[in-house]
């Protein structure tokens, strides 16, 4: 396929074990050369490990250690701090019950954070180092560092979501802070009876708000239709990701030509079958 030209050279190359192992040895040689010269020439000539221990094929037991210097601790200390901020935020948008209503709070939080993390950045590192942790010739050129990847995330988060202060989440929260004048023109008056009735404050503070607009949706068609529409979105794919979790438990290798359809509806579909009507039209079948 390479042509015989190619041949001619790959076949002039010694592959033997022996060779191969070798070079091999020869890499490995020089990338622990490496990471002694790295942390001799380190400022501050520390370093961390981290091992473990396992068995291999052969049943022999091997050994594995990572080392870092100090130089590089401080970038990933930055980088388990930012991905741990994150690795919560996903985690609070995720769930069956998650609406939209919660996905934009929790966004808009995240998202002043990352400003008031890059106002305290022209100051100090305190969000993210402790005091005095990096010597002070680095500290500038760390603190350029850290704020060009915040002001990145930020970006990247604005262009996940770049709607969100337009959507009227105030309304649908919480109805008695909301300005008549804020309301969509067609359901004012609506919305001032609303405001007007003390037995609405008492619902909202003893159920959730989407309990409280499904209750409000016979005297306030109208209001509750706006403020419904924007908890019917799904925020995530949480369900779909879930149900594809149990297509795989359901679909194996072992049962590769199953047609999984129906098994995944029954599986995951929150409606319960209505077993007596099922069993109508079946058929008795006595034991033998």
């Amino acid at each position: 396929m390479i042509g015989t030209e190619y041949v001619t050279k790959l076949n002039a190359i010694s592959l033997s074990n022996d060779s191969v192992h070798r070079r091999i040895a020869d890499m490995s040689a020089d990338i622990i050369d490496q990471i002694f010269q790295e942390i001799k020439a380190a400022p501050l000539p520390i370093f961390s490990i981290q091992l473990d221990k396992s068995t291999d094929v052969a049943n022999c037991s091997q050994l594995l250690v990572y080392v870092s210097d100090e130089s590089k601790l401080q970038k990933i200390a930055y980088l388990v701090d930012i991905f741990a901020i994150l690795n919560e935020l996903n985690l609070s948008l995720q769930g069956p019950n998650t609406t939209c209503l919660d996905l934009s709070e929790k966004i808009q939080s995240f998202q002043m954070k990352l400003q008031l993390w890059q106002t305290k950045l022209n100051e100090t590192l305190s969000a993210f180092y402790e005091k005095n942790s990096i010597e002070p010739d680095k500290r500038n050129t760390m603190i350029i560092s850290v704020k060009e990847h915040l002001h990145m995330l930020a970006d990247e988060i604005s262009s996940y979501f770049p709607n969100l202060l337009n959507i009227p989440f105030a309304l649908a929260r919480n109805p008695f802070t909301v300005k008549v004048e804020d309301v969509p023109e067609t359901s004012q008056e609506e919305f001032i009876e609303l405001i007007s009735s003390d037995a609405a404050k008492n619902d909202l503070s003893l159920m959730s708000v989407t309990q409280l607009w499904i209750k409000c949706l016979q005297p306030y068609p109208v209001l509750s239709e706006i403020v419904l529409r924007l908890f019917l979105p799904f925020s995530t794919t949480y369900l779909c990701k879930t149900g594809f979790s149990s297509q795989l438990v359901i679909k194996s290798k072992y049962r590769n030509r199953l047609n999984a359809e129906d098994d995944l509806r029954c599986a995951l579909a929150k409606t319960a079958q209505i077993i007596s009507d099922l069993v109508k039209h079946k058929q008795a079948k006595p034991s033998h």
